[in-house]
């Protein structure tokens, strides 16, 4: 059995890309991307520890690909690794990294792969920015899917604890409906619809996949340290920002309703497909921090 990836790993990675004169794939420098990965490590951390742990040749898809992506073909150079983006702007980065990258609008177009095709895919972040009836979009991707097929799904939580509290005190969580409804060439729509965790599971048992576990995951105390540990200075002498972040981190992780993200694992019905079974796929028992 393959050891799993860790922490320390990822880790490893970001301080890897400080490093790199890699450009960004938006804004033609590094300082784009960089900072992304930067706000989010928390979240490609925890991603990192549900990959599969299977030493068997897996096909594998990432929807809305990072330079995450290309962490996964070094790390599991025996996976067969597939990216889905908006535009083919990375596809020359990510063939030298060994990744297959196909461009798709799924607001709009069919997905430009075969049916039965990949044994586990991971669509993080992106559902929320897509214009087009969700259950359609994860129908679509399931099309590609081989029977007993995984997919790693992860969306904003609709009720967590910033948006209760905003609502609560007459404000909208919402952003500018002028912005978020523009789409661009590149990045497309902003946060078009986010989802509650009964939602998002209606959603993937309506495309006909079953779900298998349900996580609420968010910023731990460690994560805000961290990211505490990048600010700048007169961020940090505003007392009330460092005490606010860390409070709201404790709140998030004693209930987990309150937490920012939802991550669904659901399965492809062994019987939808004319190919053969997936190799049973190991995924990690837990996620911390722990979902009730």
């Amino acid at each position: 059995m393959e050891r799993a990836p860790n922490r320390m790993e990822f880790d490893d990675y970001l301080k890897e890309l400080e490093a790199s004169a890699e450009t960004c794939r938006v804004c033609g420098s590094g300082a784009g991307e960089l900072a992304y990965m930067r706000q989010h490590a928390w979240r490609f951390r925890r991603l990192w520890r549900m990959m599969p742990r299977n030493c068997r040749p897996l096909r594998v898809l990432e929807i809305g690909p990072t330079p995450f992506t290309l962490l996964l073909k070094r790390t599991f150079p025996h996976w067969d690794v597939w990216a889905l983006d908006r535009s083919d702007r990375m596809k020359e980065r990510f063939e030298r990294g060994g990744v297959a990258l196909r461009a798709c609008d799924l607001d709009y177009a069919r997905v430009p792969l075969d049916d039965d095709f990949f044994d586990f895919v991971i669509c993080a972040e992106v559902l929320e920015h897509v214009f087009a009836p969700p259950s359609e979009v994860i129908k679509e991707i399931a099309r590609t899917m081989r029977p007993a097929g995984r997919l790693l799904l992860t969306v904003p939580n609709l009720a967590n604890l910033r948006n209760r509290l905003m609502f609560l005190f007459g404000h909208s969580p919402l952003a500018d409906p002028n912005a978020v409804m523009k789409s661009d060439p590149l990045e497309g729509h902003g946060h078009v619809r986010e989802y509650t965790r009964k939602e998002i599971v209606e959603v993937c048992r309506a495309a006909g996949l079953e779900v298998l576990r349900v996580r609420m995951v968010w910023k731990s105390p460690a994560d805000v340290l961290r990211l505490l540990a990048g600010s700048s200075r007169a961020q940090l002498l505003r007392r009330g920002f460092y005490v606010g972040k860390l409070l709201h981190a404790l709140l998030n992780s004693l209930v987990p309703w309150f937490r920012g993200n939802i991550v669904v694992e659901c399965r492809k019905p062994a019987g939808g497909g004319s190919r053969r079974p997936v190799p049973c796929i190991e995924l990690p028992a837990a996620c911390p921090p722990k979902a009730a």
